[in-house]
């Protein structure tokens, strides 16, 4: 029989997703990109070593999603002031072209 996932499999593993990635941004502001070694991220984020694989196909696909969510709030940030018209619109249409061109 196939395994199926339960939600509460679902569940942890999103859990231990979210935790290699807490404990990879730690790492990265504590000692960059050296002290982020896989060892270091599952013990840090209290999983095994082979889990992390089970994630991230490597550690530059884990930086990668590191760097995409914390670019992510940063762009929430700037985009927040935007909505609401704390920012005049023509300081938002730069903001906006320069993130579109960024990716």
């Amino acid at each position: 029989m196939a395994y199926r996932p339960t939600a509460r499999t679902e569940a942890t593993r999103l859990a231990h997703r979210e935790r290699l990635l807490d404990a990879a941004r730690q790492l990265l502001a504590e000692g960059g990109y050296p002290a982020a070694g896989i060892s270091a991220l599952a013990r840090r984020a209290g999983v095994a070593t082979g889990s992390v694989y089970n994630h991230f196909a490597s550690k530059q696909e884990l930086l990668a999603a590191v760097f995409r969510h914390v670019a992510g709030h940063e762009l929430s940030a700037v985009r927040g002031p935007c909505r609401h018209g704390a920012v005049p619109p023509s300081s938002c249409a730069r903001s906006s072209r320069s993130s579109r061109t960024a990716r």
